[in-house]
């Protein structure tokens, strides 16, 4: 990778960092504050009711979020101006349309008793418009995220809310309103997600305003977009069942003060693939440019970079995680340290998942979607059938083990099958490394030099 190259992913995964490390800190203050002014089967309600709804987002928006990163280039490059807004319109009336379906089929859920204890039809009527809006805004960040817009497409759902909420938890710290926590927050969130997606939705259009004319007249439709978005929406719903199915299933097959204890231990152990998710940030629409132009070598140099931030951020927090889990997660409250076990088994399985790299985003640009849907089907069954098998047995500890389990499975198969179908290499080697972990140095040497 050139030096040109390599200062454009940092400097691009520093930025999209940035905004993501502000966004976590007002995050976890917030939820500080919350574990200390709500009982805690209030709090894990209100997370249990979170995590649902991120769930259901992934798929309801029929995966043209998920192509966007694809589409929005494509179409800047073609010069296909009245297909990029055709998109745009599509993917926003997909995103309405699937989250209706959700709710229908959450209300029948809701009849059936297969909810969360303490979730009511009015509750859940917030949860399905809350769901609506981030849909919608989830799909036009992924539209500005794919034509290089990284402030606009995370500084919203990424620090806005975040400081939303902290607003919200100081408000209940001074008027203690706990009984009516929930459906305030749902509420704060709906209106929030409400205006963002607004503002977005006028930038996207700008942006499609912008896109140079040409011939369009081999302009895709509707039925190209489902037919790629679609497996990339199924295989999003089941990631993100990998990585929260063990909380939401905890809340299903045990009770909400169990998600409130185990929730602190997820967002401790999330931590350590910021650096992952910011690189892929930065690079997505590289990679694809790449892919398109065959060019391996590149992509390669990509990749390895790429999983070396990601290595290098995380080791550090690892260590802290297992090292010192009852002290910070004490910070909530006593009762919280009953989750370290649950810290230390999440923290290993995220260092699984951060030393394969960026194995989604490279899936988006080779367009390998089907073979990793297929993977993370499986992995999904198996941790469906490890929570059923040791959540009623071992509470919280089996919810993590099972999610330990099923996510290491799903990183490991899928390095292996890239190398086998691509001969791409997309986990971090020592090399790379190294030489990122050395590059301020050299720097600093060459600064000598002269």
């Amino acid at each position: 990778m050139s030096a040109g190259a390599r200062r454009e992913l940092l400097g691009r995964t520093g930025l999209s960092l940035a905004i993501r490390l502000g966004g976590i800190a007002l995050n976890f203050l917030a939820l500080l504050v919350l574990a200390r002014v709500l009982d805690a089967g209030v709090l894990g309600l209100w997370a249990w009711a979170v995590e649902l709804i991120a769930l259901v987002c992934s798929v309801a928006g029929l995966g043209l979020n998920m192509i966007a990163v694809r589409v929005v280039p494509d179409c800047r490059i073609g010069q296909a101006q009245a297909q990029l807004r055709r998109f745009i319109g599509a993917g926003l009336v997909a995103g309405l349309i699937g989250s209706a379906l959700a709710g229908l089929t959450l209300w029948l859920a809701l009849s059936a008793g297969w909810l969360v204890a303490g979730i009511d039809a009015g509750m859940l009527a917030l949860m399905v418009l809350v769901l609506a809006c981030f849909t919608c805004l989830r799909f036009l960040q992924e539209v500005l995220r794919g034509a290089g817009r990284i402030v606009l497409a995370q500084i919203g759902e990424q620090l806005l809310w975040p400081l939303v909420l902290l607003c919200a938890a100081l408000w209940f710290w001074l008027e203690p309103e706990g009984d009516d926590a929930v459906p305030v927050l749902l509420g704060a969130q709906l209106v929030l997600f409400a205006l963002l997606s607004l503002c977005l939705g006028f930038a996207s259009s700008r942006l499609a305003d912008s896109a140079p004319l040409g011939d369009d007249q081999a302009g895709k439709q509707l039925c190209d977009w489902l037919a790629g978005g679609l497996p990339l929406a199924l295989c999003a719903g089941l990631s993100v069942f990998l990585r929260r199915g063990d909380l939401i299933m905890l809340g299903v097959l045990g009770d909400a003060r169990d998600v409130a204890f185990y929730n602190p231990a997820s967002r401790y152990a999330s931590l350590l693939v910021l650096g992952q998710a910011a690189a892929s940030m930065a690079a997505a629409g590289r990679l694809r440019d790449l892919w398109r132009a065959q060019d391996m070598a590149g992509l390669q140099h990509w990749l390895d970079h790429m999983a070396a931030i990601s290595v290098l951020f995380s080791v550090p927090l690892c260590a802290l995680f297992w090292l010192f889990p009852d002290a910070l997660l004490g910070l909530f409250g006593a009762e919280y340290g009953a989750a370290a076990l649950v810290l230390q088994m999440l923290t290993a399985a995220q260092l699984v998942n951060c030393w394969t790299g960026p194995v989604a985003a490279l899936v988006v640009a080779a367009g390998l979607e089907r073979v990793f849907t297929v993977a993370t089907a499986a992995s999904s069954a198996l941790l469906l059938g490890l929570l059923v098998l040791l959540v009623p047995r071992w509470g919280m500890n089996g919810a993590a083990l099972a999610g330990l389990v099923a996510v290491s499975a799903l990183n490991l198969a899928m390095v292996a099958i890239i190398r086998q179908r691509t001969g791409l290499i997309c986990w971090a080697r020592p090399a790379a490394l190294a030489g990122l972990a050395l590059a301020p140095f050299a720097g600093l040497r060459m600064v000598r030099t002269r």
